[in-house]
């Protein structure tokens, strides 16, 4: 049975959320059970680095759960073009910042369905609704978003 690797940048890990739901019981869950079985057999094995400000917090929580990679510089993080996925359990208010920061395009080589290629002008989604009409699509559409 074939295993393909996919590098999960984990930003943020050390809170709560980060650390309970989505690291241990997430990740690590998905891990422990071999990865997830794809139609053609091939199991997917995520790959974190865990990635915050305070390296001793990260070191503990690296060790703890047997992961190898940990780091306090988000950028190096996110030039790893091995490292196909962001998440991010930080703080909400910085998220808007983070998710503008520019990263190298991804090795898709080994993945089943990879990403169409970006434009130059990245889209964003991130704003208010342009107006406050619920359960229409009006209030769903956000300002700068286009289509992504």
């Amino acid at each position: 049975m074939a295993e393909q690797r996919l590098g999960v940048i984990m930003n943020g890990v050390t809170g709560r959320m980060g650390k309970n739901q989505h690291l241990a019981r997430s990740v690590m869950a998905i891990r422990k059970e071999g990865g997830v079985r794809l139609a053609d057999g091939t199991r997917v094995i995520p790959d974190p680095i865990l990635v915050g400000r305070n390296a001793e917090k990260l070191k503990k929580l690296a060790a703890e759960h047997g992961v190898e990679r940990w780091t306090t510089d988000l950028d190096e993080a996110l030039r790893n073009p091995d490292d196909a996925v962001f998440f991010d359990a930080a703080s909400t208010k910085l998220r808007p910042a983070l998710l503008r920061k520019p990263s190298p395009p991804r090795n898709t080589s080994t993945a089943r369905n990879p990403s169409p290629p970006r434009s130059p002008k990245r889209s964003s989604c991130i704003g208010r609704p342009k107006k406050r009409e619920f359960g229409t699509a009006s209030s769903r559409t956000n300002s700068g978003c286009r289509g992504c």
